[in-house]
C-alpha cells in the first residue's frame, strides 16, 4: 500500500517507510548528526531545533539502500521556525505533499535508485550549502558507510603528516574526510603548516571533536598570531577550529582562551561574531558570558552589532539565562547598562510592532 499525504504526517514517519538507510545532519553552527529520536521530537513540536539560525532549522537528509550505497541521495533543506523554535506544521505538511507528488504512486522509488535530489534541492526548502559545508556532508555520508579513506584523503593525510606535495592541488574533500575519520596523531604539525592549508584544514575542524593535544597545538598557533600583528586576522579561524570539543580539559582551555581575548585593547567584530556563532557554549560560563558582552557594548560598532547579535544568540537553547543574568547584574557597566537599555528598547518594539500584526 502507497501513502498519501493524508496517511503520512511527518519527514520521519516517510523515512521509515520507504525502508532506506537515512542520516540526518544538522547544518546550522556545525555539521553534526541529530538522532532520529531529536529530529522526530522536533518536526512534531515537542522540542525547539537544537541550535537554531536566524529562526531557521537547516538540516541534510542522507539516503541510501544497503544493497546499493552508491545510488545514495543528499537532501539539503531550511525549515522556518515559530517564535518557540519550533517546526511549523504548515511547512512540514508542504514538504511531504510536493515529495509525494514528486514521487509518484511508488513511494518505493529512492530506494530503487530513481533520482529526487534536485527537485528535492530546488524546491522553496532546497538550500545550496557552501563548499566546506557540503564537503562534511559528504566526509559523514562515507563514515556511516565506513567506506575506506578516499585518494583525496590520502593526500591530504601525507601532505600533512610528511609534507609530500602541494597544497595548492589538495581536493577540498580531503581535507573534511581527513578532519573527521583521520586516527593520525598530527598535533605537532599545525604550527609547521602554511596558512592556507591550515585554514582550509580549520574550517573542517570546527565539525568535530578534537582531542585534547590537537586543541592545545591550535590554541599555541593562536598564541603566535597574538604575538604577531600581521597573524591576527587569522585568531577567529583558529578559534573556529577548537570550538566543537567538549572535553572538560578543552573547554577548560578554550573559556581561557576566549576570555583573554576579549581582553585585549581592540577586539574584531569577526570574533565577536564567532564567540556567539561556534562558542556558544562557552557563553553559558557567567564569566566568558561577562567578558563578551562587555567587549561587544565597548566595541566601535556597538550601535550595530549589539542588539542584533544578542537577539540571535539567546535564541541558542540554554544560553539565555546566563547572558540575562550579566545583563541585570548591578556590576556591569556603563557602556553595558546603555547597550541593555537600548536591546531591550528594541525588543519592545519589535513586540509590539507583532502584536500589531495579530
Amino acid at each position: 500500500m502507497n501513502p498519501s499525504a493524508n496517511t503520512l504526517s511527518s519527514i520521519s514517519g516517510f523515512l521509515r517507510h520507504i525502508g532506506c538507510q537515512s542520516c540526518i545532519l544538522d547544518l546550522n553552527r556545525r555539521v553534526s548528526p541529530l538522532t532520529p529520536e531529536v529530529f522526530e521530537g522536533f518536526e512534531n513540536g515537542q522540542i525547539p531545533y537544537p541550535l537554531p539560525l536566524q529562526r531557521k532549522a537547516n538540516f541534510a537528509i542522507l539516503l541510501w539502500s544497503e544493497d546499493q550505497p552508491e545510488q545514495h541521495q543528499i537532501w539539503c533543506l531550511s525549515f522556518p521556525l515559530d517564535e518557540h523554535g519550533c517546526m511549523q506544521p504548515n511547512e512540514r505538511d508542504g514538504f511531504l505533499h510536493q515529495l509525494l507528488n514528486q514521487l509518484g504512486t511508488s513511494l518505493q522509488a529512492i530506494a530503487e535508485g530513481e533520482h529526487t535530489q534536485d527537485q528535492m534541492n530546488e524546491s522553496k526548502w532546497g538550500i545550496r550549502p557552501s563548499e566546506p559545508v557540503l564537503a562534511m556532508i559528504h566526509a559523514h555520508f562515507g563514515k556511516a558507510l565506513n567506506m575506506e579513506a578516499s585518494p583525496a584523503m590520502k593526500q591530504v593525510e601525507d601532505f600533512i603528516l610528511n609534507n609530500s606535495g602541494d597544497w595548492q592541488f589538495l581536493p577540498f574533500q580531503g581535507f573534511a574526510d581527513f578532519a573527521l575519520k583521520s586516527e593520525a596523531d598530527y598535533a605537532e604539525k599545525i604550527d609547521q603548516l602554511k596558512v592556507e592549508p591550515l585554514s582550509a584544514l580549520c574550517q573542517c575542524l570546527e565539525h568535530c571533536d578534537l582531542n585534547d593535544d590537537l586543541v592545545e597545538a591550535l590554541i599555541r598557533r593562536i598564541r603566535k598570531s597574538i604575538k604577531q600583528s600581521q597573524q591576527q586576522e587569522f585568531i577567529p579561524m583558529l578559534l573556529r577550529a577548537i570550538s566543537a570539543s567538549q572535553s572538560a580539559t578543552s573547554v577548560a582551555a578554550r573559556q581561557k582562551l576566549i576570555s583573554q581575548l576579549l581582553q585585549q585593547a581592540e577586539v574584531s567584530t569577526e570574533l565577536l561574531i564567532v564567540i556567539a556563532s561556534r562558542c556558544f557554549e562557552d557563553l553559558k560560563q557567567i564569566e566568558v558570558a561577562q567578558a563578551w558582552l562587555e567587549a561587544m557594548a565597548n566595541h566601535s560598532e556597538s550601535a550595530r552589532l549589539f542588539s542584533p547579535l544578542l537577539a540571535e544568540t539567546m535564541a541558542i537553547p540554554g544560553v539565555r539565562a546566563p547572558l540575562m543574568q550579566v545583563l541585570r547584574s548591578t556590576e556591569r557597566s556603563d557602556s553595558l547598562s546603555k547597550a541593555t537599555g537600548e536591546f531591550f528598547a528594541m525588543q519592545m518594539a519589535s513586540l509590539q510592532a507583532n502584536g500589531a500584526k495579530h
